[in-house]
Formats: structure tokens, C-alpha cells, sequence
């Protein structure tokens, strides 16, 4: 068709001229409406293709009555994946918190894999490694960030948080198994006296977690204390668990042991969360994200501070107080765990809790004395436990 040639050309060649220039060339033209059917003659074998006829039109019709522009093809940007659209929204958010995205091999050390205590058989080997530093491919990112964190320290630089999007092999019922994880790593480095910078700890580490969730709109997973791996503190490992049932976790992480730090000559708290993409996505999958109009009225926050004992999780008395609150129908918007304390005055073997209640009515202003009412009835539902005691009647009572 005569379009192909205008097309390609970007300029409005007539077509009978086309057909002139054509034939002066020794090509044989027969015109059928819009469309030339084209006979190559014998000693032009370099013609062979429609577009090869087009060069010829414009080479004789001349290259200096076509002017610059560039040629319009239909573009269909598709639509991105789920998954891929995920990951690049962590991404854009992560970097927006300050971190640093690293992109790290996925071959490591044996001694690496047994240091966080993994089975032989759990693991999968290269069979001839060009070099015994890179023997395994790693079964978690730890491995890859912390490596990152000791090349800083090394180096005298104090970058505070490193993440990476990368897969992880592992063997599983004699299955190999290959899965995406994004791996993020916090270095509460000593800084310098003059620079005044907010300290990082597991809570900020739970917050970037939260954050992630609700990208994701996967709504928030129980945070239950748990081990993963022996370079963890006891109380500061964690698991992120799946809402369905015999489901593999989430997530894991928690806080590395100072010994494990000193040994690679790393200085300060290293805080470490790794995250199942492929388990975030399914989960959220079915929940999207919502926007919602900004409240017409003022919030109401309380704090309360409980002690209980060192074996209490937080997801027992954080029940008590949704539960309490929905049989009264209070307007409780949210509670928020902000501290956990231990040690003096505290006696042995206890712990405490403190959280902010925010109470907020859709259609009025809430008063003080009904708020008061409200929190003293959660604290009533709370000391009829019998397991949790309010931290002011302590004190009181030891004065």
C-alpha cells in the first residue's frame, strides 16, 4: 500500500510520482487502487523487502524534502505485574526513608551458611566454585547485607541502612526451591557528638515493616517473638506470621548479637528484617488499597502504662483492650504500643507496656469525662485478668 511508503518517508510523496520514479528505475509498476504490486527487475538483487522499494522512492525523490520528525508507531504500554509494580513501590519508599539499595551476589561462603545455623542439606552448592567464597548460593540476604555493613565499617563510612530486592535458593523436602526476598539491614552506628540523628532499634525496624504492609495492602501480621537464626538476640528476634493457617511466615528478624558484631569488627547495633515478597503479594492480593477522607474531628489520645509478666506477649493485653473496647462500644480508632521496659524499679522476672489509646467520634467532638470513662473502664478490664497490673498502682504501692 501507498501508505507505507508516506508512512515510512514522513512526507506526503504523490503517488504518481512514486510511480515515475519507479519506472525510470526499471521496476515494472501495476496500480490497484491504493495498492502497487512491484516487479524487481533481474540486477537489482539488493531489492528485496517492501521497505527496500520505499528507500528507493526517497533516495530518488530526495532526502532534503523530507523533513525531521520522528515516525508514529502505536505503543501499548501493557500492564505491569502485580508483583513488579510492588517491588518498585517498596523501592521508591524505601529510598525515601533514607536507605541505600544495594545489589550483592548470590554466591557465598560455606562458613556463612553455617554461621546462622543451617543445615548442610538445607543449603544448595556449586559443584566446582571458582572459589570457596563463592560455594553456596545464599539461603537468606543476610548474608549479602551484613557483608555490606562490614565493607562500610572497614572503610570509616556511616551509611545507616541498606535494603536489597534479590531471590534466595534453599532445599525443601528434597525440593530446590527459589523465591524473591527483600532483605533490609540497620546500622545504629556511633556518630559523631556534634550530629544529632534519631537512633534506629527494632521499632523503627517494625515501622519500615508496617510501612511495607500497607503498600501492599496487606493489612498487618502478628509480630510474635521467635528465632529464626542463632545470630539473634533472644528478645529481639522475631517472626512476621501468615494469616492462613500452615502458612510459612512472612517475615523474620530481629536484633544481631553484639558478640557476632564484635567478631567482624563492627561497631554499634546492627538490626536486620527479611520479608517473603511472593508472600506479601498473595496475601494483599485481595485487599486493596483504599483512600479515605480526612477526619472532620479531633482526635482524643490517652496513655496507659501496664507490668506484666516477662512471658506476656503484647498480643495478650493488646486482646484484652480491642475486645473491651468493641463490648462497650467505645470510639477507640487505634492503640499503639510505644514502649516496652524492663529492670529497676521493676522487679525481676517482670516487664512493662506502655500504649497510646486514640479515640476519635465520626460525627462529634468527644468530651474529656467520656473519654475518662472509657479508659477507666479498659483499665478495670485489664486488672480483672489478674495477669497485668496498672504501673502507677505499683508505684503506689511500693511508696
Amino acid at each position: 500500500p501507498w501508505e507505507l511508503v508516506v508512512q515510512r518517508l514522513s512526507c506526503e510523496v504523490p503517488q504518481k510520482e512514486g510511480i515515475r520514479i519507479l519506472e525510470r528505475l526499471g521496476f515494472q509498476v501495476a496500480q490497484e487502487g491504493a495498492t502497487l504490486r512491484v516487479r524487481v527487475p533481474s540486477w537489482r538483487p539488493d531489492v528485496r523487502e517492501p521497505i527496500d522499494v520505499v528507500e528507493e522512492v526517497g533516495r530518488v525523490y530526495g532526502y532534503g524534502k523530507i523533513l525531521s520528525s520522528f515516525p508514529s508507531f502505536p505503543f501499548d504500554p501493557g500492564n505491569v505485574p502485580r508483583e513488579e509494580s510492588l517491588e518498585n513501590r517498596i523501592r521508591a519508599h524505601l529510598v525515601h526513608r533514607g536507605l541505600y539499595e544495594v545489589v550483592t551476589l548470590s554466591l557465598v561462603e560455606g562458613e556463612g551458611v553455617n554461621m546462622l545455623g543451617l543445615e548442610g542439606e538445607e543449603c544448595v552448592t556449586v559443584l566446582n566454585p571458582l572459589s570457596q567464597e563463592h560455594a553456596v548460593l545464599r539461603p537468606s540476604l543476610f548474608f549479602s547485607l551484613f557483608e555490606v555493613v562490614r565493607t562500610n565499617a572497614r572503610r570509616g563510612r556511616r551509611s545507616r541502612g541498606f535494603f536489597e530486592v534479590g531471590k534466595v535458593f534453599f532445599r525443601k523436602e528434597g525440593n530446590f526451591r527459589e523465591e524473591k526476598h527483600l532483605g533490609i539491614i540497620l546500622w545504629n552506628v556511633p556518630q559523631p557528638a556534634l550530629w544529632k540523628e534519631d537512633p534506629l532499634d527494632l521499632l523503627t525496624l517494625k515501622g519500615l515493616l508496617e510501612e511495607i504492609e500497607e503498600l501492599a495492602g496487606a493489612g498487618y501480621g502478628a509480630v510474635c517473638p521467635g528465632r529464626v537464626f542463632p545470630v539473634f538476640e533472644e528478645d529481639g528476634a522475631f517472626v512476621v506470621s501468615s494469616p492462613e493457617e500452615g502458612a510459612e511466615p512472612l517475615g523474620w528478624g530481629g536484633k544481631v548479637l553484639p558478640d557476632f558484631l564484635r567478631r567482624h569488627d563492627v561497631e554499634g547495633e546492627v538490626y536486620y528484617l527479611e520479608i517473603r515478597l511472593e508472600g506479601l503479594v498473595v496475601w494483599g492480593q485481595d485487599r486493596p488499597t483504599r483512600d479515605f477522607a480526612p477526619p472532620a474531628f479531633p482526635a482524643v489520645s490517652r496513655d496507659i502504662s501496664v507490668v506484666v509478666d516477662a512471658s506476656t506477649p503484647w498480643a495478650f493485653v493488646a486482646s484484652l483492650v480491642a475486645e473491651e473496647a468493641k463490648r462497650s462500644c467505645m470510639a477507640l480508632e487505634e492503640f499503639v504500643l510505644f514502649d516496652v521496659f524492663s529492670g529497676d524499679p521493676l522487679p525481676p522476672g517482670k516487664k512493662g507496656f506502655a500504649f497510646r489509646l486514640v479515640f476519635r467520634a465520626p460525627d462529634r467532638t468527644l468530651e474529656d469525662e467520656e473519654v475518662g470513662r472509657w479508659v477507666q473502664k479498659l483499665k478495670e478490664s485489664l486488672k480483672q485478668t489478674g495477669r497485668v497490673v496498672l504501673r502507677e498502682e505499683m508505684i503506689l504501692s511500693h511508696e
